[in-house]
């Protein structure tokens, strides 16, 4: 899996990571403890245009495909991560 991701020069966002990856069991999505609700985000601040075509990444882990994805699909669009576990590394990605 790290040679699909080696050009995108990330060690330095999982320092603590080798070859190898650690796998977790899913979360129950509708656990109580993640019923907090929010608001949305205001979309002219996350992304440079809010108007173009948006690509959502739901349980996005470390955003490593995400990330990936933005770079190789030669696409002009919004791309945005969601995890649930707290650890998570994604983020709003506007390419």
């Amino acid at each position: 899996m790290d040679k699909e991701y080696i050009d995108l020069n990330l060690r330095s966002l999982y320092p603590n990571r080798g070859h190898h990856m650690r796998i977790r069991q899913h979360m129950n999505p509708l656990n109580s403890s993640f019923s907090e609700p929010t608001g949305p985000p205001e979309w002219k601040e996350v992304f440079d245009d809010p108007l173009l075509p948006l690509m959502v990444d739901i349980g996005c882990g470390s955003g490593r495909f995400l990330i990936w994805h933005a770079k190789n699909s030669g696409k002009t669009q919004n791309y945005l991560g969601l995890e649930i576990r707290q650890k998570s590394r994604c983020t709003y990605l506007g390419c």
